[in-house]
């Protein structure tokens, strides 16, 4: 299985290479995806990203907390769209943040 690992901290960021290494250890591989470097596409009428990813992922897993933004959040919804499986899918993220910023009671 292709993991692909939405975040903005590089390989030797410590939770992103322990993914890598549990990925590897079941036989898996586990990818970074920068989400301000990689851009959501429609070409003749099929999506994709610019530039190319090496491979598609089969699932992936947004890890950018705190730097979350709509060019994430967009990023995210559209691998959705290409029906690629998300661990924390767009509306679960949208309403965390939405919440987030609540005041308390």
């Amino acid at each position: 299985m292709n993991i692909g690992i939405i975040s903005v901290r590089g390989e030797d960021y410590h939770p992103n290479r322990r993914i890598r290494e549990a990925a590897e250890k079941r036989g898996d591989t586990a990818f970074l995806i920068h989400p301000y470097r990689l851009w959501p596409t429609i070409r003749k009428g099929t999506l994709g990203t610019s530039p190319d990813l090496p491979y598609l992922p089969d699932l992936i897993l947004p890890r950018q907390g705190s730097t979350l933004g709509d060019t994430c959040l967009s990023l995210i919804r559209h691998f959705e769209f290409m029906g690629i499986p998300v661990v924390n899918g767009y509306e679960a993220i949208r309403l965390l943040k939405f919440r987030s910023f609540q005041p308390c009671l």
